[in-house]
């Protein structure tokens, strides 16, 4: 049975990480670090996009640890899902990692919705968010896509929209897509990010303003300086509902702010 607080305030799923029991990391698995994480990223992205909340704590830590042997072939959880003040943890016992990049990606999908299926339990309408959720990604796969922000008229339509992609556990691809209503749909690929906290900071928040798509950044970075760092941009909208390679240079002046190197900021 889940550990769950009562009374507790729904509040907006803010981190997710998996935790090998054996070792340090992945690594003494076979398994590719940076691969489980993007997996956690891509799950926290999609949820936040659908406005997923959990009762009483925002953060989820799994546990897994390896069954002996070969006999085991389905997940099993050890340890229910306990809150434990701001974050709830689940212990969970997984088959052996098979060796094919898609069935490893299955596994860990498997194991985040068992651990979050455990954090929504009774809670009707976030369960049909995650059935939702499981959906898409399962779907989609690593091509999935989540919404960063978004913004509408009564004609059009625009979203910042991000890919759990590359090398990076926390880095993927970021598109800007504006849909006309009744008529097209224009996709610019924006650039590859290396880390969605600095992705989510940039696009913090966007508003429609004569003519333009503004971007407003967030301006709070890990040590708390309030130090508006990240610039604000405003684009035509003009070139948003262009078919051209019009926004060759807000992707190329907003290169080095998505990849910061050894900066990041808060998530939220």
């Amino acid at each position: 049975m889940t550990t769950m607080p009562t009374n507790a305030k729904l509040k907006k799923i803010k981190f997710i990480a998996v935790f090998n029991r054996h070792g340090s990391n992945f690594s003494d698995l076979g398994v590719d670090p940076n691969l489980v994480q993007q997996v956690s990223v891509r799950w926290l992205l999609k949820l936040l996009s659908l406005d997923f909340r959990l009762t009483g704590f925002d953060h989820i830590y799994i546990y897994l640890t390896l069954a002996k042997g070969e006999d085991q072939r389905y997940i099993e959880v050890l340890e229910p899902l306990t809150a434990r003040g701001f974050y709830a943890d689940i212990d969970i016992r997984i088959p052996p990692f098979p060796t094919a990049r898609q069935e490893i990606i299955q596994l860990l999908n498997d194991v985040h919705y068992c651990a979050l299926r455990g954090a929504v339990e009774g809670h009707t309408e976030m369960t049909t968010v995650l059935e939702r959720a499981r959906s898409e990604i399962t779907r989609f796969g690593e091509t999935d896509e989540a919404q960063i922000v978004s913004i509408a008229n009564e004609r059009l339509t625009i979203q910042v929209m991000s890919m759990t992609t590359g090398d990076s556990g926390y880095g993927g691809k970021c598109f800007l897509v504006a849909n006309e209503k009744g008529a097209s749909q224009f996709r610019h690929f924006i650039g590859c990010y290396s880390s969605f906290y600095i992705l989510r900071a940039l696009f913090y928040k966007m508003k429609l303003s004569k003519g333009n798509l503004v971007v407003l950044p967030k301006k709070a970075w890990f040590d708390d300086r309030k130090i508006s760092i990240l610039p604000k941009y405003e684009l035509p909208i003009s070139q948003l509902t262009s078919a051209d390679d019009s926004l060759s240079n807000f992707a190329a002046s907003i290169s080095e702010v998505l990849n910061p190197g050894e900066f990041g900021v808060n998530p939220v």
